[in-house]
């Protein structure tokens, strides 16, 4: 399996969900600047995952890569619909980068992007610890998913 492949897998969405939350921080600062409420961090939560998934279904469609990559991503989405924990995990990262936003001195509350961030990362880590438990539970469905 290439990088693409590699990356795409939930030990590894790191690579480019810590990115994403970091950016969603520095956006909802720079939109919303001192007015900066809860309810526009979730709705720019949710915009980065929206773009998360918008970003991922393009990018398959122009990316040339392996028959085996292609089969990894299919699996993926396949489990992602059959469990919704396998998506929720993705807050536990970019909840990771909101944190590490509010380090960066930037206008607006730095309470509000660390509650969101928080928040994120709660309810990643219990929907990553349900989702090992689903994979252990249903190993026979999530045999190909390779740690």
């Amino acid at each position: 399996m290439n990088l693409l492949g590699a990356i795409t897998q939930p030990q590894r969405f790191v690579v480019y969900l810590l990115p994403t939350g970091v950016a969603a921080g520095i956006l909802m600062s720079r939109l919303f600047g001192e007015k900066l409420s809860v309810g526009n961090a979730v709705l720019t939560i949710i915009g980065a995952l929206v773009f998360v998934r918008i970003g991922g279904i393009i990018l398959r469609r122009i990316l040339p890569v392996s028959k085996s990559v292609r089969n990894e991503w299919t699996h993926a989405r396949t489990l992602g619909k059959r469990f919704d924990s396998f998506q929720w995990q993705k807050l536990l990262w970019i909840g990771a980068g909101l944190l590490l936003s509010s380090v960066v001195p930037l206008p607006g509350s730095v309470a509000v992007r660390v509650a969101c961030g928080v928040a994120c990362v709660f309810l990643g880590a219990i929907a990553t610890f349900i989702w090992r438990r689903a994979a252990v539970q249903n190993r026979q469905l999530i045999l190909s998913w390779k740690e």
